[in-house]
């Protein structure tokens, strides 16, 4: 069942155009530096879904190969679409639970995470966390409102 809600995308979300979406948040805030830091929030949420075990996207071209996986596991458990034959309610709770462990993942130190050359994974203060949170939170409205747009049209 939750195949066939899959199918109805017609576009991957993998290519749905980020550059769109960096470039809004960058307007309303008048700041380059948002850009940088929804970037770096990209980046981060990344990191944590491959530190999961998440698979990646096969396309190597992905930039954030993990995310597309998770947004797609998101939606599943969400299930905008249910299938009236079928007694399934949306599992809201795995999405919270899922979010709320990228916040615990912010908050610890990861010495077997590498950022760069000889630089690991440092925990973020809970101000850094809710920001880089906040920029994940709007990447996700922007995904499944593309979502939502093409199976309900």
């Amino acid at each position: 069942m939750n195949q066939k809600l899959l199918k109805k995308t017609p576009e991957p979300i993998e290519n749905i155009k980020d550059e769109a979406w960096l470039d809004k948040m960058e307007r309303k805030s008048e700041s380059s530096r948002t850009r940088v830091v929804a970037i770096t929030s990209l980046k981060y949420f990344d990191i944590f879904y491959e530190s999961q075990g998440v698979e990646r996207h096969l396309d190597p071209s992905v930039v954030y190969g993990f995310i597309p996986k998770m947004i797609e596991q998101y939606l599943l458990w969400y299930n905008p679409k249910p299938n009236p034959n079928f007694l399934l309610r949306s599992d809201i709770r795995s999405i919270c639970n899922s979010l709320d462990s990228f916040v615990g993942f912010m908050r610890e130190d990861h010495k077997d995470i590498q950022q760069s050359e000889n630089v690991t994974f440092k925990r973020k203060s809970s101000k850094t966390t809710e920001m880089y949170f906040g920029f994940i939170y709007m990447f996700f409205i922007k995904s499944w409102q593309h979502f939502l747009m093409t199976i309900y049209n």
